[in-house]
């Protein structure tokens, strides 16, 4: 291994006289005939012998090797990552679009009531909210029974003295008695 003395791009340093800082005749470049194509070659350096050509193909394969490893530890954390991440986000509803059936409100008639029924989720309430032409006209927060119910008034309010509404509702919890966290979300309508 003495006379190994520099590897670099490829070309393999393998003697003392040299032209521009590299050998003439004790070039070896790895991976390389000479024509330029395939690999092992020898390159303008008839004394060099198959050890040394052999030598050059290891060093070949030990960098392939540790970039494929190195390739094959990436696409494993990338793995565990996703794989935590879909565990992680396993079992809670999206509210993407509004509707994961888990929370059902009976429709309703405007000043009357309807009945809210939790889902399968731990939601200890539940949130409606009604609109008239884009605006909302109502909300109200109510917790749910033992049975898991809730019974909703629907109206009137200040800004809702009558006719039909679009509404929604969430069954969730209070986070730190403060933040509101939807568990899933449905939507009703209320006659006029």
């Amino acid at each position: 291994a003495d006379w190994l003395s520099d590897v670099r791009l490829g070309w393999v340093r393998l003697g003392a006289r040299t032209v521009s800082g590299w050998p003439v005749n004790e070039l070896l470049m790895a991976g390389v005939d000479d024509r330029g194509y395939g690999r092992g070659s020898v390159n303008h350096c008839p004394t060099l012998g198959e050890q040394e050509i052999r030598i050059v193909g290891h060093i070949n394969k030990a960098i392939r090797h540790i970039g494929l490893v190195t390739l094959e530890g990436a696409l494993i954390a990338a793995l565990a990552v996703s794989l935590v991440a879909g565990t992680t986000l396993a079992g809670k509803p999206s509210t993407a679009g509004g509707n994961t059936n888990s929370v059902r409100v009976d429709d309703g008639a405007f000043a009357g009531s309807t009945t809210a029924y939790a889902g399968p989720s731990n939601a200890t309430w539940v949130r409606a909210r009604c609109y008239q032409a884009g605006r909302i006209v109502y909300e109200q927060y109510r917790q749910f029974d033992a049975t898991g119910t809730a019974s909703l008034l629907l109206g009137p309010t200040p800004a809702w003295s009558s006719g039909p509404a679009d509404c929604t509702a969430e069954d969730g919890y209070f986070r730190r008695q403060t933040t509101w966290r939807v568990t899933s979300s449905t939507t009703f309508h209320v006659t006029g």
